[in-house]
């Protein structure tokens, strides 16, 4: 546990003295495992006072303390406050949480944090239903959100999710260099480049895409809305909380298809039974025409017959 050469080999960010400040506060204040110890607000007090990015100390701590659940007091709080997934995530962004996402994006110009965190909040909002963003709005993959929204595509599902968790962000760089109040941001590459040829007609759209790109850090919300299994926090687990959600409609959609087969079979028995009905109808219907008296004997009749299959 002692801080040593190797440790600063792996960690350069650190030094001996800040991982020893690290572990004594560790040892004396977060071993009692009380999630405030762990908020976002905790990791940027301990940054100011040994003088590193809130990231850096929380990348050591998970890192060197691989037990340590590193959510904080409001979001634990949250997932027993006795309200529904999707309760908790149809609201918007709380001041802890909006501490904690400028706490991860420190390294941002103020101006570009500031259009970040307003981007981000407002993303978070409930929306209405009839906000005449959805001409389809069907299917098994929803919202997790609580916004309503509904496809039948799984890529559809995870692009709206990241409207509400957005994992990449661009900044127009054109438009905040024409003094633009409100410079366009957006998490979608298709909308931005929309606006980038439209806009900025004389520069090559994938180029101010490059430049637009904003260093974001995501904050994401990584509790499973359905059971509540949880990601470990990390760039790449919001990959691996999606999976996860995707795995609850998967299975939705499989029990669905299995309490549908009986009554598919149930129908097809029944259309079956119908179309036999049908034709016994038939068949006795012929054979009362046959019977009918039309004047010939049987025996004319087979003579006739006879002549006209000749």
């Amino acid at each position: 546990m002692d801080g040593g050469g190797n440790d600063e080999e792996q960690d350069p960010g650190l030094n001996s003295k800040q991982k020893k400040f690290i572990k004594l506060w560790y040892n004396d204040f977060a071993k009692s495992g009380s999630q405030s110890h762990f908020s976002g607000e905790t990791m940027s007090a301990l940054a100011v006072l040994i003088q590193v990015h809130p990231q850096l100390i929380s990348e050591y701590i998970k890192n060197t303390y691989t037990s340590i659940d590193t959510r904080s007091s409001t979001e634990t709080s949250q997932h027993n406050d006795g309200k529904t997934a999707e309760d908790r995530l149809n609201r918007p962004l709380s001041s802890d949480e909006l501490d904690n996402l400028a706490s991860m994006n420190t390294h941002l110009p103020l101006a570009t944090l500031s259009y970040v965190s307003k981007y981000i909040a407002t993303s978070r909002r409930p929306r209405s239903l009839t906000d005449g963003r959805r001409s389809v709005n069907a299917g098994p993959y929803r919202c997790t959100f609580g916004c309503g929204y509904r496809t039948k595509r799984a890529f559809d599902w995870r692009r709206h999710e990241e409207t509400h968790e957005p994992q990449e962000l661009y900044l127009c760089t054109l438009c905040q260099q024409n003094d633009k109040k409100e410079p366009f941001l957006v998490s979608r590459k298709d909308k931005f480049l929309k606006h980038a040829r439209e806009l900025h007609k004389d520069w090559v759209a994938e180029r101010v895409l490059d430049l637009s790109k904003v260093d974001y850090t995501p904050t994401a919300e990584l509790a499973c809305p359905i059971c509540g299994w949880r990601a470990y926090e990390g760039k790449e687990n919001w990959d691996e909380r999606c999976r996860h959600v995707l795995s609850h409609f998967e299975d939705e959609i499989e029990q669905e298809l299995k309490r549908r087969k009986p009554l598919v079979k149930e129908e097809a028995g029944r259309k079956r039974s119908a179309g036999r009905k049908g034709a016994s109808a038939r068949v006795a219907s012929d054979e009362r025409i046959d019977d009918v008296d039309d004047g010939y004997s049987d025996r004319e009749d087979r003579y006739r017959g006879g002549i006209d299959g000749s």
